[in-house]
């Protein structure tokens, strides 16, 4: 999946990943870009806070794979699965 350029210019707070060998974006903010699936979020996989607040999102299985995340603000989406299965 390519990261569109929504979603990088969301991204904030350069960090160093778990390892700490790389930089890594830890952060990232789309509230209200209307985004319909997760999918392109996973492209940041040491993401460590996801503010997705206000689209249209109705899954965030993608989001299983950030090992990372401490944080995830989906308030006002159309959720009808969170499950990482």
């Amino acid at each position: 999946m390519a990261c569109t350029a929504k979603v990088r210019a969301g991204l904030s707070q350069l960090g160093r990943t778990a390892d700490g060998l790389r930089p890594a974006y830890l952060k990232l903010q789309v509230d209200g870009t209307s985004m319909a699936t997760a999918d392109e979020l996973a492209c940041y996989e040491h993401l460590q806070v996801v503010l997705a607040r206000d689209n249209e999102l109705v899954d965030l299985r993608a989001l299983g794979n950030l090992q990372s995340l401490t944080h995830l603000d989906v308030a006002g989406n159309k959720l009808t699965n969170v499950s990482s299965q």
